[in-house]
């Protein structure tokens, strides 16, 4: 007989509140009713939705003996938040007979947003004799599982694609990538982007993509149609013998791949010329760049191979059109908006160009006909213009995968910081970031988390211009052990609080207010949470060792893309696994075309992953006849280190004729010494015939 049971591991006991969430574990079974209880609590799948304010999935009950039972006015409880409605089937009313199993579907809706790890189902229970108990179970409440993860693993140019080395102006090229998911199957989902070279806001005639950004991977392949630069010998008298673009996964830019296309003109045979001619598409600032939501003067140019301009007398007809006109269309001699327009007998022409909301590269096809000795000439050739976005209004920081540094010995979490202008569109105006992280906490004795530490995850706090410098007013935690000198406050709240979240420097404390070294313009901003740190952590149970959390750009630039992020390295010791950071990233000083200096910051409250948990021993063999205990300690993942100091959950699998119960873990006090801070848990087992016990340990958020 095979018996599976889920043995309970009751995540951060005494934790309340609504605070952030972390990684959780499948619930399990613990009894807290008194008397004895003929309905068990065996099995349970909640999770919370993306809004935090709703709990589904299932529980399985079992009623341990014979005839009837039933377990009515299920409700639920959680605390340090609002249930407002629990429903357990149909009527909240379960009937058992006779040793069965039921599995209901559970629906709970929350007063507000709840990211606490623990749920207490309570309800009368009538047995077979009509003995009416009271029954209280408490069980896991599982993060809403929100990934953005992408299947593609690898991007691997094709041999003809890797070596590209043009001779002739205007060559075309298949770029052809070839896409594998982490088995290394070809895949057919997802898209590959492009990130083009910075010279082209400078007018640098890099060749031109067709899509023009994205394309999706069919058939294991993402192909660019590339037409190469009219003029390779201009490039190389200028010094430009190549141009890089990056191409990577859409949904994970840190999986990118660079590729150079060389420039190596034939000088002994000069590459001819596309009909002689050159064409020029610049804004009046010599650049083929302009803003949102202008009006800008552009000149259209057709030069011949001396650079000089080809002759009004010459030119037919010249014809551009607008091939994205919900970005940019041409102003007519009337102002009125085309997408085309056409000229006769006139070469450098003035051009209006009308733009809205969206930014990004914009495509024109230009086509000259000119008059030469040999007849009519076509010249036809697209230009892109950059169109710059707004100012920075909103910013957010994506996880984006967990790697390790061999060398040093460090986990990597592979971060992308976020800017959007007010339209949404990504930021390429090049901005610098400031990032950092906060790794340890200043120790309070009054933090509202059950904690020991000054983090305060709800709406409490207020920041406010002040002329001795910002200050950060209702404090509800104890601020006495604040090092001004080496203790930094972030900021954090929802909705639009962009302007006042972040990295602060702190000037000084008094009672509840935080006076900061920098200023702050603008409106007040109420209900914000903070915390306050530094970027080490101490460790628990072990006198003067320190272990670090770094954060370093991933080019070391700290500069945002023209697809508007920037990615970063949150570079951690093995004993961070498990603990929860603020990393943090502001943007400062960069003005808008009103002249006034933007100031923009987020916050990301996280749980280091590291590659995860392993039990050790993996599983125990349990003699027949068995009864006592087995302790189970908890490694990461691919080291040799152990889980210390930090919260987790399990679930746990026998076999044969084999019963077990959770007994208790670090997880009754992750603070706690007794085991030098090294994370275990122990189960009471029973076996008549003896099987095996194994666990799948997980990690949960440290508060």
């Amino acid at each position: 007989m095979l018996k599976t049971a889920l043995a309970s591991l009751i995540v951060a006991i005494g934790l309340s509140g609504c605070g952030g969430g972390g990684s959780g574990s499948l619930p399990v079974n613990a009894t807290t009713a008194s008397g004895s209880n003929v309905v068990e609590l065996t099995n349970s799948s909640l999770q919370y939705d993306s809004t935090g304010m709703k709990i589904t999935g299932t529980i399985t009950t079992k009623y341990l003996q014979g005839g009837n039972a039933t377990l009515s006015n299920i409700s639920a409880t959680i605390d340090g938040c609002t249930v407002n409605d629990t429903t357990v089937d149909v009527n909240n009313t379960l009937s058992y007979s006779d040793n069965n199993s039921k599995t209901s579907n559970v629906v709970i809706t929350l007063g507000s947003e709840c990211r606490a790890t623990v749920l207490t189902l309570n309800a009368s229970e009538t047995d077979n004799a009509q003995k009416t108990l009271q029954w209280t179970k408490k069980t896991l409440i599982n993060p809403a599982v929100i990934s953005n993860a992408s299947p593609i693993a690898l991007i691997l140019p094709n041999a003809a694609t890797k070596n590209i080395t043009l001779t002739q102006n205007g060559e075309s090229r298949k770029l052809t990538f070839n896409v594998y998911d982490s088995t290394n199957v070809p895949l057919s989902s997802g898209s590959i982007s492009v990130s083009y070279p910075s010279q082209i806001t400078s007018g640098v005639d890099v060749g031109s993509l067709n899509p023009i950004k994205t394309v999706d991977v069919k058939n294991g392949q993402a192909i660019f149609d590339y037409i190469g630069p009219s003029d390779l010998i201009d490039l190389k008298n200028s010094g430009i013998t190549s141009a890089t673009f990056t191409f990577y996964d859409t949904n994970n830019p840190s999986k990118s791949i660079p590729l150079t296309i060389n420039y190596a003109p034939d000088t002994t045979t000069p590459p001819v010329k596309l009909t002689g001619y050159d064409v020029e598409f610049l804004s009046s600032n010599g650049k083929p760049t302009t803003n949102l939501q202008t009006t800008a003067a552009f000149n259209l140019t057709l030069k011949d191979t001396t650079g000089k301009q080809v002759a009004d007398a010459d030119i037919v007809s010249a014809t551009i059109t607008a091939k994205q006109p919900n970005m940019v269309k041409l102003l007519d001699s009337t102002g009125a908006t085309q997408t085309s327009l056409t000229f006769t007998k006139k070469n450098n022409i003035s051009l209006k160009l009308k733009t809205y909301t969206a930014a990004g590269l914009a495509n024109f096809d230009i086509q000259f006909k000119i008059n030469t000795t040999n007849g009519t000439e076509d010249k036809n050739i697209t230009k892109a213009i950059t169109i710059f976005s707004g100012p920075a209004t909103a910013m957010s920081i994506v996880y984006l995968n967990t790697g390790q540094d061999l060398l040093s010995g460090q986990f990597i979490e592979n971060m992308a910081i976020h800017l959007a202008d007010q339209w949404n569109n990504p930021v390429n105006t090049a901005p610098t970031i400031y990032a950092g992280a906060l790794a340890g906490y200043t120790e309070s004795s009054t933090s509202p988390t059950g904690n020991k530490y000054l983090i305060e995850e709800r709406a409490v706090a207020t920041l406010a211009e002040d002329p001795s410098g910002a200050k950060l007013t209702g404090a509800a935690i104890d601020l006495t052990k604040i090092d001004s000198n080496n203790d930094i406050l972030v900021t954090f709240g929802n909705g639009y609080t962009y302007q006042a979240s972040g990295k602060w420097d702190i000037k000084s404390v008094s009672g509840s207010t935080i006076t900061l070294k920098d200023t702050f313009k603008g409106a007040s901003v109420p209900n914000l949470g903070y915390a306050v740190g530094h970027n080490y952590r101490q460790e628990v149970c072990s006198f003067g060792d320190e272990h670090l959390v770094q954060v370093d750009s991933s080019d070391g630039t700290y500069q945002v893309n023209s697809d508007g992020y920037a990615l970063v390295k949150v570079k951690y010791d093995p004993y961070m696994v498990g603990k929860k950071i603020a990393l943090f990233a502001n943007l400062v000083g960069v003005l808008n075309s009103s002249g006034n200096e933007i100031r923009l910051g987020e916050v990301k409250r996280m749980t280091l992953r590291g590659h995860g948990l392993t039990a050790s021993p993996a599983a125990f063999t349990i003699p027949k006849g068995y009864s006592g205990t087995v302790t189970f300690s908890i490694k990461l993942t691919d080291t040799a280190e152990w889980l210390m100091n930090s919260h987790f959950g399990a679930m746990v699998n026998v076999s044969g004729d084999v019963s077990a119960s959770y007994t208790s873990s670090l997880n009754d006090n992750i603070y706690s010494c007794s085991s030098s801070g090294q994370a275990w848990i122990t189960y009471n087992v029973t076996a008549i015939d003896g099987g095996t016990i194994t666990i799948s340990p997980v990690l949960a958020s440290e508060f």
